[in-house]
């Protein structure tokens, strides 16, 4: 997961609280789960006198992610089916602002470009099926089903890259 938090501190407010721009944080194996730091640069950290936290998180982390107003988003237009690896949402995101921390700080994440499609296909069809193409039937639909972009973790928005934008999906088997 990436995380980012800011508080107030010595009167200036939107301190980032970590010296990392965006912390790279672990979470515990069962619910509820539970962020911690991989490094000690990447920790989160509140001091004596600090309010009005506020708290971001998504995943999954990228490295060359260092803004909260440009994590990458990719819903490619091509995915390759693997039984063994379950899909995810290639983005999920969560905020929560507090005035004082009492930890535990709860975090409900969203999917803010997402959909779920569940095919089902005849188990005699799948030794044969290789491939399949899914697009929308009428040409003036305006939606879309890939591409790429940012998503703003202070303003909720997200932001697609026009030349990406994809009306049809393949999955590969």
């Amino acid at each position: 997961f990436g995380a980012y938090g800011k508080c107030t501190r010595n009167g200036k407010t939107d301190v980032n609280m970590s010296s990392a721009a965006m912390s790279r944080m672990g979470h515990t194996s069962s619910a509820p789960f539970y962020f911690y730091s991989q490094t000690d640069k990447d920790a989160i950290v509140g001091v004596k006198g600090d309010h009005n936290y506020k708290f971001y998180a998504y995943y999954p982390y990228d490295p060359s992610c260092t803004s909260v107003s440009a994590v990458p988003v990719n819903i490619p237009s091509k995915i390759t089916y693997d039984e063994n690896a379950p899909a995810l949402s290639p983005l999920i995101v969560a905020s929560s602002s507090v005035t004082s921390i009492i930890a535990p700080v709860p975090m409900n994440f969203k999917a803010p470009a997402s959909c779920q499609l569940t095919l089902r296909i005849p188990e005699t069809a799948c030794e044969v099926i290789k491939s399949v193409r899914i697009y929308a039937g009428n040409d003036s639909w305006k939606g879309r089903f890939a591409f790429t972009g940012t998503y703003d973790l202070l303003d909720g928005k997200l932001h697609e890259d026009p030349s990406t934008l994809s009306k049809s999906i393949t999955i590969d088997f």
